[in-house]
């Protein structure tokens, strides 16, 4: 009988929106501090943390490489509005 071993997927491979695929994360900037802050918050005292900026700031770069970073623990959805519309 044929073993076949299960592993999780990094569902970062199956986002229509996710900025960023295998062969262009190798080439970005990593930003670790900003990946740092956002784990030190995570992890100490936050449940849920948001990302403001202007526009083209790098804000869905920022929370790909989070992702990317976390892909086995982490689910990344985009999201985007304007709140001053509300």
């Amino acid at each position: 009988m044929e073993v076949i071993e299960a592993k999780p997927l990094d569902n970062t491979n199956f986002s229509y929106g996710f900025p960023i695929d295998d062969e262009k994360y190798g080439s970005l900037i990593k930003r670790e501090n900003y990946i740092s802050q956002i784990d030190n918050a995570l992890n100490k005292h936050c449940e849920l943390l948001f990302i403001e900026g202007d526009e083209d700031s790098g804000k869905t770069i920022l929370n790909a490489l989070y992702t990317k970073k976390h892909a086995l623990n982490c689910i990344s959805e985009g999201v985007i509005s304007s709140l001053s519309r509300l």
